[in-house]
């Protein structure tokens, strides 16, 4: 038996925590991205998927496209636009005490 545990664990202690990944090489300008969830605690939680160009500070990403993560296990999948060269999925909460236990998908990218 695999006792393999796929996906991460967020805990948002407080109103306003920010969860950030790690920068991706993006493989096209627009596409879609998306979250599987297993568990959520609560409502509250906010994905997003950020860009930058790979010259720029991490101070400098943009949102690109977000969508709002339910209670129901489930993909939530949300269009994003104009990507430049690097993007990353980062996580916000409206309320503190809420943890969800998700998978980040790798974004499918429409030809240019």
């Amino acid at each position: 038996m695999d006792m393999m545990l796929l996906g991460e664990l967020i805990r948002a202690e407080a109103a306003g925590t920010v969860c950030a990944g790690h920068w991706m090489a993006a493989k096209g300008n627009d596409g879609v991205a998306g979250l599987e969830t297993f568990y959520v605690s609560a409502t509250g939680f906010t994905v997003v998927l950020q860009t930058k160009k790979s010259d720029e500070a991490d101070s400098a990403a943009v949102d690109i496209g977000s969508g709002t993560v339910g209670t129901t296990p489930g993909v939530v999948k949300f269009d994003v636009n104009d990507a430049k060269d690097l993007v990353r999925y980062a996580i916000s909460a409206s309320t503190g005490g809420i943890w969800m236990h998700a998978q980040f998908l790798q974004p499918m990218w429409a030809p240019n």
